[in-house]
């Protein structure tokens, strides 16, 4: 599914730094500007999955393919739990989360209760 997903073109823009802070989604690795930034450098990617690929392949970034996972992820995928509480705080609709993993129903709604 990964490769079908990503088995496209598309552009890796540079732009400057300085408007960007961190701490405003809740993913950590995640920066945000609240103004328009002007492209320092524009990088066309005829296949979005091979560059992927490539840079995972001269280690500039780690590449987990199914099955594969890193080890601080749990295979019963229980670290979502607190996520997707979050994500209904929120206000968003958490329902396609679980059609897609239905075992974690019960973890959350006993993790809800604990919350309380």
């Amino acid at each position: 599914m990964f490769k079908d997903i990503f088995n496209v073109s598309g552009s890796l823009y540079t732009l400057s730094g300085k408007n960007f802070i961190s701490g405003k989604t809740g993913w950590p690795a995640e920066v945000v500007s609240e103004f328009d930034e002007d492209i320092i450098h524009e990088e066309n990617i005829d296949n979005v999955f091979e560059k992927l690929k490539e840079l995972n392949d001269k280690g500039e970034l780690q590449l987990y393919l199914y099955p594969n996972r890193p080890t601080f992820i749990p295979k019963d995928n229980s670290d979502l739990i607190h996520k997707v509480i979050s994500w209904g705080k929120r206000g968003i609709n958490i329902d396609q989360f679980f059609k897609l993993y239905p075992e974690l129903k019960e973890q959350y709604l006993n993790q809800l209760k604990k919350e309380k």
